[in-house]
């Protein structure tokens, strides 16, 4: 059963006020058991989908069309939403979601390893173009979080759909079978050349290339081919660029395997070459 205030918060000082802004300011927070969500667009896309544990309304927004359904709906007045709000523009609504949770019995046989990826819209977009590839992500130690205000906003929702595990070592990986192949910029081997056995992860860091101190230098590399005086791509370009490029292989391994009038379904454990 949803409940909704009848009358707006009005005080600064309010406890679940403070609370609120804790949360919307810090959802990385491990003590914070909700991802804040700003947007209308994004808040009834993902209401439609998921629980939609608490509903923050200003007390304008409230007068018009109503609000997707909530557990819990609170009007705020327009001056303490626009206080709590993180955009520069509030839009009226401020939802909060459960945090998605993930295993590594979830993570697909291929996955994009993060190494100390600080820009919080880069993680976003991986995030996008991993949901429509099917990839899974894990973060390495050092990798900004992904419940960072600025990830959600990017990741338009897609956050809550593609498997992501964080500070997990490389040498975690590959005790689970993951084999690790590292996109470096300086390496020999082009992308197109890799066979890529599942399951496997492709590292992909800053421009400034891999962190030596964590990725082991004995690991495979190749590099994405550029033309001459273009030093590297930002990272989500990159992670985009190979992810299709697996993407294509699954595809023509597909159509070779029904002209062979064999099954497709499921591409797990294959070899893309």
């Amino acid at each position: 059963m949803s409940s909704r205030s009848h009358r707006p918060i009005t005080g600064t000082q309010n406890e679940r006020v403070k609370q609120w802004r804790r949360w919307l300011k810090k959802p990385e927070e491990p003590s914070c058991p909700w991802l804040p969500v700003e947007g209308e667009k994004q808040i009834q896309e993902l209401s439609r989908q998921r629980k939609l544990e608490l509903l923050l309304v200003s007390d304008s927004r409230s007068r018009g069309e109503a609000p997707p359904d909530a557990v819990e709906t609170v009007v705020l007045v327009d001056r303490l939403f626009s206080n709590l709000s993180n955009l520069d523009t509030p839009q009226g609504m401020i939802a909060f979601f459960r945090k998605p949770t993930w295993t590594w019995e979830q993570l697909p046989p291929r996955i994009l390893y993060l190494d100390r990826l600080q820009d919080p819209g880069n993680l976003g977009l991986i995030l996008r173009t991993a949901a429509a590839a099917d990839f899974g992500v894990v973060a390495a130690p050092g990798t900004v979080s992904p419940f960072n205000p600025k990830v959600v906003r990017s990741s338009s929702g897609y956050l809550w759909r593609v498997p992501l595990l964080s500070a997990v070592l490389p040498t975690e990986l590959e005790r689970r079978g993951y084999r690790l192949w590292v996109a470096d910029a300086g390496a020999d081997a082009v992308l197109y050349e890799v066979e890529f056995r599942e399951p496997f992860a492709v590292v992909v860091g800053r421009e400034g290339g891999p962190d030596n101190a964590l990725i082991p230098a004995g690991l495979p590399r190749f590099r994405i081919p550029m033309a001459s005086g273009v030093d590297s791509l930002n990272a989500a370009i990159a992670a985009s660029v190979v992810m299709y490029d697996v993407v294509r292989r699954r595809e023509a391994h597909g159509k070779r395997a029904e002209d062979r009038g064999e099954t497709t379904a499921g591409f797990h454990r294959h070899t893309f070459g």
